[in-house]
């Protein structure tokens, strides 16, 4: 009798066993199937990150310089010193900004990246971009006084510090001869240079000048620049905290000189002491 109840529950283990057996190879297409959705969406998540290069809340503040002629001047920046850009919402390629303009007005724009509007102010491209992608779309002047579309690319790559940040930079410059007709016997060529750079990994402007120098006149040139002046995506640090940090660590490296010269010279005194 004691046998036969052991082969019974030694049977129904078994059943048991299998039964846990199929009910596990049931729930693993899910498990897996749960988990590649899981990496999917991670991946999509840094692919997305990656095509747009910032997210929201991400913001640049830019300083305005310009000439006292307003020939390169943005119209809605004529009176500001600052503008800040700040990106308010990201989903796949689009882009939502809210633009503040000092003394000037609060816009908000929403763009693809990777469509090439046709102007010379775009704050935000895709990152990693590099020699010989398409940037930015212009209506070009001539020097015969036609005018064409035309696409400029990144001409360059290099390494330039902001905020005490050394950061890559990829940028693109544009120079043309616009004519302008100051009378019907006379008109006046004026050559004018487009200069921007982006941040390579953010894809976000760093600045942007436009240059407009006139040909045989006494009119001065007009220039307008947007420069990054601050910013929340890397430690920023102002010309003030340079200094202070360069000097910090100039009385640091002074303390330690002073103190090795003074333990040097103690040893030394001591030996004399002991040889004499």
């Amino acid at each position: 009798m004691i046998s036969q109840g052991i082969v019974k529950d030694d049977f129904s283990r078994k059943n048991n066993a299998k039964e846990t057996r199929r009910k596990n190879w049931k729930t693993k297409p899910l498990v897996i199937s749960i988990f590649a959705i899981f990496i999917l969406l991670m991946n999509n998540a840094q692919l997305m990150g990656e095509i747009t290069g910032v997210r929201a809340g991400d913001w640049v503040k830019y300083a305005v310089h310009k000439s006292h002629n307003p020939r390169t001047w943005i119209p809605e920046m004529h009176d500001a010193e600052w503008v800040l850009v700040n990106v308010t919402r990201t989903e796949g390629t689009q882009i939502t900004i809210k633009e503040i303009i000092d003394k000037g007005p609060t816009r908000t724009k929403s763009f693809d990246i990777m469509y090439l509007e046709e102007t010379t102010l775009r704050y935000i491209i895709p990152p990693n971009l590099t020699i010989g992608d398409k940037v930015m779309r212009i209506q070009a002047s001539f020097e015969n006084g036609s005018q064409k579309v035309i696409d400029l690319t990144i001409d360059r790559i290099t390494n330039n510090t902001y905020g005490g940040v050394t950061r890559e930079v990829i940028g693109v410059t544009y120079i043309w001869i616009e004519k302008e007709y100051i009378s019907p016997n006379r008109i006046i060529n004026i050559n004018c240079t487009l200069i921007v750079n982006w941040d390579r990994k953010t894809g976000f402007m760093l600045e942007r000048t436009v240059i407009a120098k006139y040909q045989d006149t006494e009119y001065e040139p007009s220039m307008f620049s947007l420069r990054i002046s601050d910013t929340n995506m890397w430690q920023w640090q102002s010309e003030n905290d340079l200094v202070f940090t360069m000097v910090v660590k100039t009385i640091i490296i002074g303390s330690i000189v002073i103190c090795s010269l003074g333990i040097i010279f103690w040893v030394l005194k001591n030996r004399r002491r002991a040889s004499g």
